[in-house]
């Protein structure tokens, strides 16, 4: 709590507290950041738009290693820890981006390869189709598959 921002990297760090914004608006914003950090801790187990939105977008992203953030692969996000040495470990992945644009670029495609894998939203809801026609205790709803299948088809 109320910690400087590290001051070894050599550059500034901004933050801006604007609350919700429009999508917009948004796309904007997370177009002109060099590095996203989503650090959340504790957690209930949720997931974060944000960080998805970040991947997507090509961002090198730093993420707490907990819950849901701590699943990603290790080359798809920077992962530092909940304890005592979090601040020292931000500080050293945020110097090791900042100076070197090759690892900040490759990090970036790997975390947006691995959102068009495993979250574009057709993937996700063919998953979820599948989990309810082949789970003994889920179905679709009679007339309804053919439904659901073209909600999923790639346009």
């Amino acid at each position: 709590m109320g910690h400087k921002p590290p001051s070894c990297i050599g550059c500034p760090l901004y933050g801006d507290g604007r609350g919700f914004v429009p999508d917009e608006m948004f796309a904007g914003y997370l177009g002109s950041v060099d590095i996203v950090a989503n650090l959340r801790y504790p957690s209930m187990g949720e997931s974060s738009g944000l960080l998805i939105q970040a991947m997507a977008f090509d961002k090198p992203v730093i993420v707490t290693n907990h819950a849901f953030a701590s699943e990603f692969p290790d080359d798809v996000v920077a992962k530092v820890s909940c304890g005592e040495n979090e601040i020292d470990e931000i500080a050293n992945v945020l110097q090791k981006l900042v100076e070197n644009e090759g690892e900040r670029d490759q990090l970036g495609v790997a975390a947006r390869r691995y959102v068009e894998t495993h979250c574009a939203p057709d993937k996700v809801a063919n998953l979820y189709l599948d989990i309810c026609q082949n789970s003994p205790n889920s179905r679709v709803p009679d007339g309804k598959e053919q439904i659901a299948k073209q909600a999923v088809a790639p346009s």
